[in-house]
């Protein structure tokens, strides 16, 4: 074929063949049907991708999974994060400890009290009843939700002066009671698209110590550190309250009804007598701390953007001094399991090393 080529003028007849008035060897009206052949053929290809991707798209829904048989049970994460999950710390040394402290700082804001003011938050459970009290160091004063002011004495500063500027007007600290959790509640309103969703206010308050209103070190300075614990965010996930049987010893028997309680304790049998006392702040039930089920379910981002998710506070108050410790902790619930592969499926564990 090569040698036919050079012997009629080489690759430039090749090229432009003017006797046969061809182009790289086809014609133009070869050239025209070719070209036409592949539009089509791509453009059938384009169409069954596109067909295919629309037809996918009308089994979604917008607002919630369309498929959640497979999805695992919620994380539990805490703050403050750490390398490999070891909190190392030296009590004299600020800077051993600072940047736990701006973590849980920045985490909490969200929390603040001044930011959960609107239509998009409503009070939940029967922690907020229809008359709830604080009583301060300095002053007495009371909340009427159903009129959305704080009184004290003869004066009355309205909702929309924030509670934190509320605290420092009177320089003290408040802390609502009492905080019990509440059933489920269901937000769902039968409409298509389905209206936006209020969320249920939490306050920072609620973790007293931890809350880093009243400590701005979470303990950290005292050597007596916090974690703030969340589970994470499932759209529609409702835990259920644990039965009698799937808990430890440090909660057999004890009933819930409302409540997903969590417990901590060492993970290695070593560290027995070096943990201490821990202490858990939050919403409680029979006197157990954990997270109150009035926040579930969740309804995804697009109807409940400004969605908080409980929180609890743990407080390690007595840790061994400059030994290494490792506590593990768990929630616990009937729909709640634990994967070895998954260190942070319905639990987590945590190195804690404090020097004086």
């Amino acid at each position: 074929m090569s040698g036919n080529k050079d012997s009629d003028g080489g690759w430039r007849k090749f090229v432009w063949n003017s006797e046969r008035s061809e182009f790289l060897g086809r014609t133009g009206s070869s050239w025209l049907k070719i070209l036409l052949f592949y539009v089509i053929f791509y453009g059938c290809l384009a169409g069954i991708f596109v067909g295919t991707i629309q037809a996918l798209l009308l089994t979604l829904d917008n607002y919630k999974p369309t498929y959640q048989d497979r999805v695992a049970p919620p994380g539990l994460s805490h703050t403050p994060r750490s390398e490999k999950s070891e909190i190392y710390f030296k009590m004299s040394d600020e800077a051993t400890f600072e940047k736990y402290i701006k973590s849980m700082d920045e985490f909490l804001k969200k929390y603040d009290i001044e930011k959960q003011i609107g239509g998009d938050f409503e009070d939940c459970g029967a922690g907020y009843a229809s008359k709830t009290k604080a009583h301060f160091l300095k002053k007495r004063i009371t909340f009427y939700p159903q009129y959305n002011h704080y009184e004290c004495n003869s004066s009355s500063v309205h909702y929309s002066l924030t509670f934190l500027n509320l605290i420092r007007f009177f320089g003290v600290f408040a802390s609502p009671f009492p905080a019990t959790p509440g059933a489920y509640i269901d937000r769902s309103d039968g409409q298509a698209p389905p209206g936006q969703k209020k969320s249920c206010r939490f306050e920072r308050t609620l973790l007293e110590s931890c809350s880093g209103l009243t400590d701005k070190s979470f303990g950290f300075k005292e050597g007596k550190p916090c974690l703030i614990v969340k589970l994470n965010r499932i759209v529609n996930f409702r835990p259920r309250a644990p039965s009698n049987d799937s808990l430890p010893e440090g909660l057999k028997g004890k009933s819930f009804n409302n409540l997903i309680p969590i417990h901590c304790k060492n993970k290695r049998e070593e560290d027995a007598s070096k943990i201490g006392e821990i202490k858990y702040f939050g919403f409680s039930e029979g006197g157990v701390v954990g997270f109150p089920l009035h926040y579930y379910p969740y309804y995804g981002k697009q109807l409940q953007g400004k969605y908080l998710q409980p929180l609890v506070a743990i407080q390690f108050t007595n840790l061994t001094m400059e030994d290494e410790l490792r506590i593990e902790c768990k929630v616990y619930g009937d729909n709640i399991y634990y994967n070895e592969k998954d260190r942070y499926q319905g639990r987590f564990d945590v190195k804690f090393t404090v020097n004086s």
